[in-house]
């Protein structure tokens, strides 16, 4: 267990900002796991804050805090490229030891080779999702820049990026091309787990495609246009919609399905600059005529979880595309099916190997209606001497915009620590006699 003893034999003055506090929590949060350091390494100071510019443009920014100390020079103008990310700090260390009050971190950013004026006083102290207008308008059009602001690990990101945001929630990287731009060549390429935007005029009513980076697949089949997904799509009723990739080669690959999640941001939702802009966006209605302000979530349609203590292989029908492939899994582990259509009846067979367990039958796993009725509770096995087992499907769909998720689980799971084999039998009362578990007969490995 790691301490701290901060004392002083006079006065102690500790100025708690925000800053002190998101670094004391990352410190002591991570003093029971830090890994020994090269000591080269020792004297880097990590930045603070961590500027992403997902604007399609390039900007500049620099500092404009008002409360500026005597002595304290004006803030350096920094250039960041689109797509990159910037490290930044507002003071020099020593300046921030010596101050005696706390400072607003604000900065001004202004969009490199647009005709949009400068947007100043973006305050980056509180978290949330802030929305500013770019002026002035082009062809009768607002456009708006927005600034996302959260804490990850003791750093503050700051996110820069047009009011359409795409969420990559698989484990590929995605490419979202803006057929709508002059060049259909120009695409951003969103790594998995992280979000991506495109320009910000794509916001005004662009259309997109989409298609997997680097994995030999042609761009979506239908284009999907912003203005189609977003207007009118109620927050609390999520648009779902499924998007097919043909493979270069059919004759090799199957095609590769996502599903597409778009939901329109509230605006009570977002957090604006400041009080009287919110009044002046509620009093013109500027939320609800069309502008994409929208979150778009990009998943699998479908994963597959084992729970199980052992290791299994499993094998995908898509009955409607009349096609199959399979897969292994293992313990614990969740592979993602981006090889069926979530609009098809879908079916699933095991086999666990360590056990001589295979499937007797297969289970709809997918009825392609919808919902859950025609799908299996479980997927019965027999063993090399006919005896069978079930184990169960449990249905995880909580997640508003996430994959429908099968997890394969079974409701008991023995441990042998006795250090001496064992054998199992099920006893039933109905059948008067005593049999042999699954996965037991002399041909299989006993506990």
């Amino acid at each position: 267990m790691s301490e701290i003893v901060v004392s002083s034999e006079k006065a102690l003055e500790i100025i708690a900002s925000h800053s002190f506090l998101d670094s004391l929590l990352s410190v002591t949060g991570k003093m029971a796991v830090a890994k020994p350091r090269a000591a080269s390494s020792y004297r880097e100071v990590a930045k603070p804050y961590l500027i992403k510019n997902y604007t399609g443009y390039g900007i500049s920014l620099w500092s404009d805090s008002k409360d500026l100390g005597d002595g304290e020079a004006e803030a350096e103008i920094v250039e960041i490229t689109a797509g990159q990310e910037f490290p930044y700090e507002f003071e020099d260390w020593k300046t921030f030891r010596s101050a005696t009050k706390s400072k607003t971190h604000r900065i001004s950013v202004h969009v490199m080779d647009s005709p949009w004026e400068s947007v100043k006083n973006i305050c980056v102290d509180q978290q949330g999702i802030f929305v500013f207008p770019l002026r002035p308008k082009i062809m009768s059009v607002l456009h708006k820049l927005v600034c996302e602001v959260e804490v990850i690990e003791g750093v503050r990101h700051i996110i820069l990026r047009s009011a359409t945001c795409f969420k990559n929630s698989t484990s590929f990287d995605l490419e979202v091309a803006d057929i709508s731009a002059e060049h259909f060549n120009d695409f951003i390429v969103i790594k998995s787990g992280n979000i991506g935007a495109l320009p910000i005029n794509f916001s005004s009513g662009g259309a997109f495609r989409i298609r997997p980076a680097n994995q030999n697949y042609k761009w979506s089949h239908d284009k999907y246009d912003l203005y189609e997904l977003l207007n009118g799509c109620k927050p609390n009723k999520p648009k779902r919609l499924s998007i097919k990739c043909d493979p270069e080669d059919p004759e090799t690959s199957t095609p590769f399905f996502l599903d597409l999640h778009v939901q329109s941001d509230k605006p009570e939702e977002i957090i604006y600059a400041s009080a009287s802009l919110a009044s002046k966006a509620a009093a013109k209605k500027d939320v609800t005529k069309f502008y994409g302000l929208g979150t778009i979530t990009l998943s699998p349609s479908i994963e597959i979880e084992n729970l199980l203590p052992f290791d299994f292989s499993y094998r995908i029908y898509d009955h409607d595309g009349k096609y199959d492939f399979s897969g292994n899994l293992a313990a614990g582990k969740m592979n993602p099916l981006h090889g069926v259509d979530i609009k098809h009846a879908i079916g699933l067979s095991l086999e666990i190997g360590e056990q001589c367990l295979t499937t007797k039958q297969v289970a709809v796993i997918n009825s392609g209606k919808g919902s859950l009725n025609g799908c299996d509770k479980a997927v019965h096995l027999t063993d090399s001497a006919g005896i069978e087992a079930s184990v169960f499907i449990d249905y995880d769909t909580a997640e508003k915009f996430s994959a429908k998720r099968i997890k394969i689980y079974s409701p008991y799971v023995i441990i042998n620590q006795t250090g001496i084999p064992l054998e199992f039998k099920s006893s039933s009362a109905f059948l008067g006699s005593d049999q042999l578990a699954a996965g037991q007969s002399t041909d299989s490995v006993r506990l």
